[in-house]
Protein backbone atom coordinates (compact mmCIF):
# COMPACT_ATOMS: atom_id res chain seq x y z
CA UNK A 1 0.00 0.00 0.00
CA UNK A 2 1.58 3.58 -0.69
CA UNK A 3 0.85 6.85 -0.44
CA UNK A 4 2.43 9.76 -2.58
CA UNK A 5 3.08 13.41 -0.73
CA UNK A 6 4.57 16.37 -2.26
CA UNK A 7 6.60 18.22 0.35
CA UNK A 8 6.35 21.91 -0.02
CA UNK A 9 8.59 23.68 -2.48
CA UNK A 10 11.52 20.82 -2.92
CA UNK A 11 8.25 18.81 -4.66
CA UNK A 12 10.31 16.05 -3.08
CA UNK A 13 8.43 12.77 -3.24
CA UNK A 14 7.79 10.39 -0.21
CA UNK A 15 6.72 7.09 -0.47
CA UNK A 16 5.05 5.25 2.58
CA UNK A 17 4.91 1.86 2.87
CA UNK A 18 2.69 0.03 5.72
CA UNK A 19 4.36 -3.06 7.11
CA UNK A 20 1.66 -4.25 9.17
CA UNK A 21 2.92 -7.30 10.25
CA UNK A 22 5.95 -5.46 11.96
CA UNK A 23 3.05 -2.60 13.49
CA UNK A 24 5.58 -0.14 11.57
CA UNK A 25 5.02 2.59 8.93
CA UNK A 26 8.15 2.47 6.73
CA UNK A 27 8.76 6.44 4.74
CA UNK A 28 11.55 6.60 2.14
CA UNK A 29 12.22 10.24 2.17
CA UNK A 30 13.76 11.38 -1.66
CA UNK A 31 15.69 14.37 -1.07
CA UNK A 32 17.82 13.35 2.86
CA UNK A 33 17.73 9.75 1.68
CA UNK A 34 16.48 8.66 5.27
CA UNK A 35 14.47 6.08 5.63
CA UNK A 36 11.84 6.62 8.94
CA UNK A 37 9.92 4.41 10.28
CA UNK A 38 6.46 5.68 12.65
CA UNK A 39 4.97 3.38 15.27
CA UNK A 40 1.39 3.21 14.22
CA UNK A 41 -1.09 4.33 16.46
CA UNK A 42 -4.71 3.78 17.26
CA UNK A 43 -7.49 5.78 14.65
CA UNK A 44 -5.97 6.81 11.55
CA UNK A 45 -2.51 4.71 11.52
CA UNK A 46 -0.99 7.16 8.54
CA UNK A 47 -1.52 10.68 10.54
CA UNK A 48 -0.87 9.64 13.45
CA UNK A 49 2.61 7.99 15.15
CA UNK A 50 5.29 8.71 16.35
CA UNK A 51 9.04 8.26 14.92
CA UNK A 52 10.39 4.73 15.82
CA UNK A 53 13.81 4.88 14.55
CA UNK A 54 15.44 6.45 11.16
CA UNK A 55 18.13 5.03 8.80
CA UNK A 56 20.34 7.09 6.20
CA UNK A 57 21.66 6.12 3.25
CA UNK A 58 24.71 7.96 1.46
CA UNK A 59 22.62 9.57 -1.20
CA UNK A 60 18.85 10.60 -2.46
CA UNK A 61 16.19 7.95 -2.31
CA UNK A 62 13.42 7.69 -5.14
CA UNK A 63 11.63 4.64 -4.54
CA UNK A 64 9.94 2.73 -1.85
CA UNK A 65 11.19 -0.03 0.17
CA UNK A 66 10.63 -3.61 -0.10
CA UNK A 67 9.73 -5.88 3.47
CA UNK A 68 10.70 -9.46 3.00
CA UNK A 69 9.13 -12.46 5.29
CA UNK A 70 11.20 -12.14 8.21
CA UNK A 71 11.03 -8.25 8.41
CA UNK A 72 14.10 -7.17 6.97
CA UNK A 73 13.83 -3.91 5.20
CA UNK A 74 15.44 -3.58 1.71
CA UNK A 75 15.90 -0.08 0.17
CA UNK A 76 18.29 1.24 -2.81
CA UNK A 77 20.00 5.04 -3.04
CA UNK A 78 21.27 6.54 -4.96
CA UNK A 79 24.69 6.08 -3.60
CA UNK A 80 24.64 3.09 -5.71
CA UNK A 81 24.28 0.59 -3.03
CA UNK A 82 21.02 -2.02 -1.85
CA UNK A 83 20.50 -1.67 2.13
CA UNK A 84 19.22 -4.63 3.80
CA UNK A 85 17.98 -3.00 7.55
CA UNK A 86 16.65 -5.27 10.23
CA UNK A 87 12.95 -4.13 11.85
CA UNK A 88 14.84 -1.96 14.61
CA UNK A 89 16.61 0.31 12.11
CA UNK A 90 20.11 -1.38 11.93
CA UNK A 91 22.05 -2.08 9.13
CA UNK A 92 22.20 -5.89 7.96
CA UNK A 93 24.78 -5.44 5.22
CA UNK A 94 24.95 -3.13 2.18
CA UNK A 95 25.39 -4.00 -1.59
CA UNK A 96 27.01 -2.05 -4.36
CA UNK A 97 25.74 -2.30 -7.49
CA UNK A 98 28.21 -2.02 -10.28
CA UNK A 99 31.85 -1.46 -9.47
CA UNK A 100 32.74 -0.70 -6.40
CA UNK A 101 34.79 2.53 -7.93
CA UNK A 102 31.99 4.00 -9.74
CA UNK A 103 28.39 2.48 -8.15
CA UNK A 104 25.80 3.02 -9.84
CA UNK A 105 22.66 4.70 -9.08
CA UNK A 106 19.42 2.46 -7.39
CA UNK A 107 16.05 4.18 -8.57
CA UNK A 108 13.75 1.46 -8.77
CA UNK A 109 11.65 -0.34 -5.51
CA UNK A 110 13.52 -3.45 -4.97
CA UNK A 111 11.68 -6.97 -5.54
CA UNK A 112 11.96 -10.07 -2.65
CA UNK A 113 10.88 -13.73 -3.96
CA UNK A 114 9.14 -16.41 -2.35
CA UNK A 115 12.71 -17.99 -1.22
CA UNK A 116 13.82 -14.60 -0.09
CA UNK A 117 15.79 -13.79 -2.76
CA UNK A 118 15.88 -10.13 -3.83
CA UNK A 119 15.98 -8.83 -7.25
CA UNK A 120 17.08 -4.91 -7.90
CA UNK A 121 18.03 -2.95 -11.09
CA UNK A 122 21.05 -0.66 -10.99
CA UNK A 123 20.62 2.65 -13.27
CA UNK A 124 22.72 1.25 -16.17
CA UNK A 125 20.56 -1.77 -16.58
CA UNK A 126 22.68 -4.25 -14.95
CA UNK A 127 19.77 -6.54 -12.61
CA UNK A 128 21.06 -8.55 -9.85
CA UNK A 129 19.74 -11.77 -7.79
CA UNK A 130 20.82 -11.91 -4.57
CA UNK A 131 20.88 -14.07 -1.42
CA UNK A 132 19.51 -13.02 1.91
CA UNK A 133 22.75 -12.74 3.81
CA UNK A 134 23.63 -10.02 0.32
CA UNK A 135 25.57 -11.94 -1.54
CA UNK A 136 25.08 -12.16 -5.50
CA UNK A 137 23.57 -14.99 -6.99
CA UNK A 138 24.09 -13.34 -10.35
CA UNK A 139 23.64 -10.21 -12.62
CA UNK A 140 22.46 -9.61 -15.87
CA UNK A 141 22.79 -6.84 -17.87
CA UNK A 142 19.92 -5.30 -20.32
CA UNK A 143 22.04 -3.01 -22.22
CA UNK A 144 19.71 -0.24 -21.33
CA UNK A 145 18.97 2.29 -19.20
CA UNK A 146 16.21 1.83 -15.80
CA UNK A 147 14.93 4.34 -14.03
CA UNK A 148 11.87 3.24 -11.63
CA UNK A 149 10.85 -0.41 -13.24
CA UNK A 150 11.10 -2.89 -10.88
CA UNK A 151 11.41 -6.30 -11.33
CA UNK A 152 8.47 -8.30 -11.64
CA UNK A 153 8.41 -12.38 -11.04
CA UNK A 154 6.29 -14.92 -12.22
CA UNK A 155 4.63 -17.86 -11.03
CA UNK A 156 7.47 -20.10 -12.63
CA UNK A 157 10.06 -17.75 -10.76
CA UNK A 158 10.51 -15.80 -14.24
CA UNK A 159 11.92 -12.38 -13.73
CA UNK A 160 10.72 -9.46 -15.55
CA UNK A 161 12.10 -6.15 -16.71
CA UNK A 162 11.51 -3.02 -18.49
CA UNK A 163 15.15 -1.50 -19.72
CA UNK A 164 15.15 1.26 -22.09
CA UNK A 165 12.70 0.10 -25.21
CA UNK A 166 12.89 -3.63 -24.44
CA UNK A 167 11.37 -6.15 -22.05
CA UNK A 168 13.02 -8.92 -20.28
CA UNK A 169 12.14 -12.42 -19.12
CA UNK A 170 15.09 -13.74 -17.54
CA UNK A 171 15.38 -17.84 -16.25
CA UNK A 172 15.44 -18.29 -12.30
CA UNK A 173 19.11 -18.64 -12.85
CA UNK A 174 19.83 -15.35 -14.93
CA UNK A 175 19.64 -16.27 -18.01
CA UNK A 176 18.13 -14.76 -21.01
CA UNK A 177 14.64 -16.26 -21.52
CA UNK A 178 13.13 -13.82 -24.10
CA UNK A 179 13.19 -10.11 -24.89
CA UNK A 180 10.46 -7.73 -26.78
CA UNK A 181 11.06 -4.22 -28.18
CA UNK A 182 8.41 -2.21 -27.31
CA UNK A 183 9.61 0.47 -29.98
CA UNK A 184 9.12 3.05 -26.87
CA UNK A 185 10.82 3.91 -23.73
CA UNK A 186 9.82 1.50 -20.77
CA UNK A 187 11.79 2.21 -18.15
CA UNK A 188 9.76 4.02 -15.41
CA UNK A 189 7.45 1.38 -15.58
CA UNK A 190 7.02 -1.60 -14.06
CA UNK A 191 5.65 -5.06 -16.00
CA UNK A 192 2.23 -6.16 -14.75
CA UNK A 193 1.65 -10.30 -15.11
CA UNK A 194 -1.89 -11.14 -15.39
CA UNK A 195 -3.51 -14.22 -13.88
CA UNK A 196 -2.94 -16.28 -17.59
CA UNK A 197 0.35 -15.41 -17.47
CA UNK A 198 0.26 -12.31 -20.25
CA UNK A 199 2.97 -9.49 -19.57
CA UNK A 200 1.53 -6.29 -19.75
CA UNK A 201 4.76 -3.74 -20.39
Amino acid sequence: MGISDLTGLEAAINLTSLDLRNNNITDTTSIDGLLNATTLLAGNPVLKGTLAWSFSTGNVVFASPAIGDDRTIYVGSTDGKLYAINSDGELYWNFIAGDQSRPMPIYATPTVGNDGAIYVAAHNGDIYALNTDGSQRWMYSTGGMIYFSAPALGMDGTVYINSANKVHALNPDGSLKWSYETGGNTYYSTPVIGKDGTVYA
